[in-house]
């Protein structure tokens, strides 16, 4: 079996982000497309662009990880660091909620799971549990309901608030961020806004 090469990004974070990325509410992260980070990154002090494929591979330095501390924390304080897989990096705009500016692209380190690098145990290992503090329908559901209305399709029930739900995967769109969880019924994807986490 081929090994493995991981090489990991180490960034220092303010409180208020360190902690929204540590809760699952922030699943990525901004760097302004200065020439300091687009060499970082692709090894210009520019991004490439090309009309055919727009702009290419800007993960040039193949970062497979990112690290994340908080502040600047003594080198074996290992409460203050977390790791994560690093899906991709695109150049995008951010949402406003989770500090970017509207209206302005940046470059934008898109968070897989969190990693053992720290110590820190995999969903896989030690599921992140989650209580709906609300009725909640699948967003999934919902959205099939509202915007392509068919007679054969019948979402599944809405569950009660009070349910306990474990996640498998957290995913985020245009439209928010949810939480994707296992039950009898099926699938379900639950928003954010309509669960707390009670078990990491």
């Amino acid at each position: 079996m081929e090994e493995q090469i991981i090489k990991i990004l180490h960034q220092p974070l303010k409180a208020k982000y360190y902690r929204m990325i540590e809760s699952g509410e922030k699943p990525e992260e901004y760097r302004e497309a200065t020439p300091y980070w687009c060499k970082r990154f692709c090894g210009f002090n520019t991004l490439l662009f090309s009309f055919r494929n727009g702009y290419e591979d800007i993960n040039k330095a193949g970062y497979t990880h990112v690290q994340f501390s908080l502040g600047y924390p003594k080198k074996d304080d290992a409460s203050r660091r977390m790791t994560f897989e690093l899906k991709a990096i695109e150049y995008r705009e951010g949402r406003e909620e989770w500090g970017a500016e509207k209206g302005k692209k940046y470059l934008v380190e898109v968070l897989g799971r969190r990693t053992t690098l720290d110590g820190t145990k995999l969903w896989e290992d030690w599921p992140m549990k989650i209580r709906l503090i609300e009725n909640a329908m699948c967003a999934h559901d919902l959205h099939e309901l509202t915007n392509y209305p068919r007679p054969w399709f019948k979402a599944k029930p809405m569950l009660p608030k009070g349910t306990v739900l474990t996640v498998k995967e957290q995913w985020t769109n245009f439209f928010g961020s949810y939480y994707r969880c296992d039950h009898e019924n099926g699938t379900y994807d639950i928003k954010r806004s309509e669960a707390e986490i009670i078990e990491m």
